[in-house]
């Protein structure tokens, strides 16, 4: 016996052998990828500053919308024999 606590050595192979096996299975970037993005989410601001942002990119766009003129559109329907000569 190699020390007197085994079932905790027993629990560290098991973890040990755990991690070995995801390593092996999941490439470590993806891993990397992972906490990083985890870490990003969780540290980001609540929606605050975004509705904030939100609102006043709307307002701007209103503005914007407002500023075009209304030009009245007018339909022209073509006969078929317009038609058959653009056609040819």
């Amino acid at each position: 016996m190699m020390t007197p606590c085994m079932q905790h050595t027993d629990a560290v192979i098991t973890a040990m052998i755990g991690c070995a096996v995801i390593l092996l299975v999941i490439p470590l970037k993806y891993i990397i990828m992972t906490l990083v993005l985890s870490t990003f989410a969780t540290t980001l601001k609540s929606g605050d500053r975004r509705n904030k942002k939100n609102q006043m990119g709307n307002r701007r766009l209103q503005g914007w919308w407002d500023s075009i003129p209304v030009i009245p559109v007018e339909v022209v329907q073509t006969s078929r024999q317009d038609s058959r000569q653009k056609r040819e």
